[in-house]
């Protein structure tokens, strides 16, 4: 799924996000928690996931808004874990590690860690816009179109 799929349409991140965030807010997803997802499902297209990115906006809306899942679930924390800086730190190390013992698999020309790819697509696709594709950006405006919520590009 890291390729872009073969008939698609860039939108620009910060339509896309946005468009998606309308969209759950008008199927009754909290504000914060439709700005969390909306953000979540649009920084897996980033990285080039689309099976768990934005196209998912046309099956949780009508979900949402026939309560078929709860909008405001009440969540628990059950354990603290260790401090998120502590994390990173120990994962910086780790990966620091890695890198200075890392060869190129035969035929390459750089080896790189997993997540790597993603990056760069990321990094890529925040300046040239998010390729969505055709069938799915239709699915997504017809969501919107349902939910009274009018998408900022033309198909």
């Amino acid at each position: 799924m890291n390729r872009p799929p073969h008939d698609f349409i860039r939108i620009p991140l910060i339509e896309l996000r946005s468009f998606a965030v309308n969209c759950l807010k008008a199927a009754g997803l909290r504000p914060d928690h439709a700005d969390q997802l909306g953000k979540l499902l649009s920084n897996s297209d980033l990285c080039g996931v689309r099976s768990h990115g934005t196209r998912q906006v046309g099956s949780y809306c009508p979900m949402l808004r026939d309560g078929l899942v709860n909008p405001d679930p009440e969540l628990t924390v059950f354990k603290e874990t260790a401090n998120p800086d502590e994390v990173r730190q120990s994962n910086d190390n780790m990966v620091r590690g890695v890198r200075e013992t890392m060869e190129p698999v035969r035929g390459h020309d750089e080896a790189t860690l997993p997540g790597t790819i993603e990056d760069r697509k990321a990094k890529e696709y925040t300046t040239t816009g998010v390729p969505i594709a055709v069938e799915d950006l239709e699915r997504l405006t017809d969501c919107g179109r349902r939910l009274g919520v009018e998408a900022e590009w033309n198909l």
